[in-house]
């Protein structure tokens, strides 16, 4: 991993929501997916 691709990682896991605050309602149809997208970057 580059360090780049380490402080994007940083950067993401400091914005992102937590997954107890991803809901269908705020997030429509896409909801899955923002969850998918949390969890992959908790296990990097």
């Amino acid at each position: 991993m580059t360090e780049e691709q380490l402080t994007a990682l940083k950067i993401a896991f400091t914005y992102m929501p937590k997954a107890i605050e991803v809901n269908k309602y705020e997030y429509g149809d896409e909801f899955q997916r923002v969850l998918d997208q949390i969890e992959t970057v908790r296990e990097i």
